[in-house]
């Protein structure tokens, strides 16, 4: 028996784009009648303005009418991280804290966690809580400024994951201010690989796929593109072609990684995972942004 759905519809002002969003009518009557407003919250996850993934925070009614919605961003600074001088300072007022609510990273198996940062002071919580959840996995990054917290749900807890998850962690302390939608990619591609320990290859995706929007590409040599037919098939080489056209196309300025995802392909992972194996091939070069120490 199918489950029945209720779809709803709703005008992005970030990307000028009617977005169409779909639930269980079950779970919707259910949180609808213990709701104390009326009103039950969803995210609403597609890709945006900028090609990467935004998400909206909707309130919506009994009858799936959208009453209202916020796009949710991280801050785009980190705060710098005190020297330990010894030396007594006046301290400035705390700022208020950014806490963010993403009820899943997709509909596809749930993933329920949360993670803090520090440097960016925030919160992100994803998955439905209760008063009465309690964490199965705690870490703390390597300096200890970005903690994760994973509870029960429909992703085992593994060793590898412990193991994916702290690699995690231990990027976003390290990289610039990632973005939101970068965060929900990243989670994706940890689950879906989540199974074997994270190798070297695994880990440099992850980076790519956190600092999309800050590397730099630029390209090198496009001569053996025919070569990759036999390596990697037809349509990973014609996937090629178009980013070279893109990158000939512009080639009098500063292209990021991100940009591809307009004219290459949505799929943010086969972006990082392409740019890796043309860089291996000597066919361009990646700029990273640098890491903190």
């Amino acid at each position: 028996m199918v489950a029945a759905v209720l779809v709803s519809t709703y005008h992005c002002i970030a990307c000028d784009v009617v977005q169409r969003v779909t639930v269980a009518k079950e779970k919707h009557d259910l949180i609808i009648k213990n709701s104390s407003n009326g009103l039950v919250s969803y995210s609403d996850i597609h890709y945006c303005y900028d090609g990467i993934l935004g998400i909206n925070n909707l309130q919506i009614d009994k009858n799936m009418a959208v009453r209202s919605f916020s796009l949710i961003e991280f801050p785009s600074m980190k705060k710098m991280r005190q020297p330990k001088t010894g030396i007594p300072v006046p301290m400035a007022p705390k700022p208020v804290k950014n806490i963010y609510h993403v009820d899943g990273i997709d509909s596809s198996k749930s993933m329920k966690l949360v993670i803090k940062d520090q440097g960016l002071n925030t919160e992100l919580y994803i998955g439905d809580f209760s008063s009465e959840d309690e964490p199965i996995v705690q870490l703390k990054s390597k300096l200890g400024s970005v903690s994760l917290e994973f509870y029960q749900c429909d992703i085992k807890s593994t060793f590898a994951m412990k193991q994916w998850f702290q690699v995690l962690i231990d990027t976003v302390e390290k990289i610039p201010p990632t973005k939101l939608g970068l965060l929900i990619e990243a989670l994706r591609f940890v689950r879906e690989n989540g199974k074997t320990r994270p190798g070297m290859f695994e880990i440099d995706q992850l980076y790519a796929l956190l600092t999309t929007h800050k590397i730099k590409i630029k390209s090198i040599s496009i001569h053996t593109v025919s070569n990759l037919r036999g390596k990697y098939g037809d349509v990973f080489a014609d996937k090629v072609w178009l980013i070279f056209k893109f990158l000939a196309k512009n080639k009098k300025r500063e292209v990021i990684l991100q940009e591809l995802m307009e004219v290459v392909d949505k799929d943010l992972r086969f972006i990082t995972f392409a740019a890796f194996i043309l860089e291996n091939e000597g066919m361009i070069s990646l700029i990273r942004p640098e890491m903190d120490d």
